[in-house]
């Protein structure tokens, strides 16, 4: 035995409503113009940033081939050499050449904001300079500690 379906099968009351017509989505693309002023602004941004920073990561070459060749270095003597080599190219307008002792002590330390080199820093590169290795003073780590500090903190010459 059946029974007999109403006309509106639920709640009698939606009988004579119709059936809900959604709207069309929005479309995304083409995109009005103020996004796209909004984009150019970041894509000028993020690429004035990456020249920048590619630019800093090229200016600090020097600096990177000094601190790896100091790490690997086998005789402490090269030490002065990688300064020089780090300096000349961190400020080539500058006469560094001919700094000895004491007076290139100084020079290094007013390229720094806090001086990483004491003042009895400039004797004990001349000891390394002139003097055999057995006359040595015993804290030439303490050198090499500071001359590492110095590579990582300079500020180079702007251009």
């Amino acid at each position: 035995m059946s029974f007999p379906l109403p006309e509106v099968w639920g709640n009698y009351m939606l009988k004579d409503f119709g059936e809900i017509v959604m709207p069309e989505d929005i479309a995304w693309w083409p995109i009005q113009p103020g996004w796209w002023v909004l984009l150019s602004i970041i894509l000028i941004t993020l690429g004035w940033y990456l020249y920048r920073r590619y630019r800093h990561w090229k200016r600090n070459a020097y600096r990177r081939l000094a601190l790896k060749q100091l790490s690997t270095m086998t005789s402490l003597r090269d030490m002065n050499g990688i300064l020089k080599h780090a300096a000349v190219a961190a400020f080539p307008a500058e006469p560094i050449a001919d700094l000895w002792g004491s007076e290139w002590i100084e020079y290094l330390n007013t390229k720094t904001r806090v001086p990483c080199f004491a003042g009895g820093d400039g004797d004990r590169y001349q000891l390394l300079l002139t003097q055999p290795q057995d006359n040595w003073p015993d804290d030439i780590s303490q050198l090499q500690g500071r001359t590492k500090a110095w590579l990582e903190q300079h500020q180079e010459a702007k251009l």
